[in-house]
C-alpha cells in the first residue's frame, strides 16, 4: 500500500514535474485549508494566502501572517504542514540527487 502512494505521488520514474505538481498541489491545499484561520482581513484573496501557504511551506517564517491563536486547529494544521514539508523537502532532493547522477 505504501509503495503505491509512493508511485503515484512521485510518479513511476520518480519524475521530477510530479514532484513539483504534488508540491503545488500541497501549497494549494493549504492556502484553502487556511482561509480565514490567519491573521488576514477578511477581504484577503487567495493571493495572500498563497504567499502565506508557500512562506510557511518553505519555513522561511516572516510572521507578519500567522494563525489566529483563537483556533486551535490553525496552529496545528501550520504545525502539520511545516513538517510536511520538511518530509517533503527531503525526498524531492533524493529524486533530484538521483536524477543527477543517473
Amino acid at each position: 500500500m505504501l509503495g503505491l502512494f509512493y508511485d503515484l505521488m512521485l510518479g513511476y520514474g520518480y519524475g521530477i514535474t510530479n514532484c513539483l505538481v504534488v508540491t503545488i498541489g500541497f501549497i494549494g491545499l493549504f492556502a484553502y485549508l487556511m482561509m480565514g484561520y490567519t491573521n488576514l482581513s477578511n477581504g484577503a484573496g487567495a493571493l495572500e494566502h498563497i504567499y502565506y501557504s508557500i512562506v510557511s511551506f518553505t519555513t522561511v517564517g516572516y510572521g507578519e501572517v500567522t494563525p489566529v491563536q483563537k483556533y486551535p486547529i490553525a496552529l496545528v494544521m501550520t504545525s502539520v504542514f511545516l513538517f510536511l514539508s520538511i518530509v517533503w523537502t527531503a525526498i524531492v532532493s533524493a529524486v533530484v540527487v538521483k536524477r543527477l547522477v543517473n
